[in-house]
């Protein structure tokens, strides 16, 4: 009886279009996070407390919003 033997293990080669994927996905943050320091490269602190406030404000009331929404439609 064969219950307890180990399969053997083949070689774990990733698949050829998840390598690819991966590569595009990467090459692209790259490419976003470089246009956006660009952007805010002259930035000085104020500027960048302001941008942090109003996104937490933005993303942060909108979590709000969705837990209010979820708890009152229970």
């Amino acid at each position: 009886m064969s219950l307890f033997k180990r399969k053997q293990q083949g070689s774990s080669e990733q698949a050829v279009w998840l390598v690819r994927c991966r590569l595009l996905l990467e090459h692209r943050q790259r490419l976003i996070a470089g246009y956006l320091g660009r952007k805010t490269q002259y930035w000085n602190r104020g500027s960048w407390i302001i941008a942090l406030t109003v996104f937490i404000l933005l993303f942060g009331g909108f979590c709000l919003l969705l837990c209010i929404k979820a708890f009152i439609h229970f």
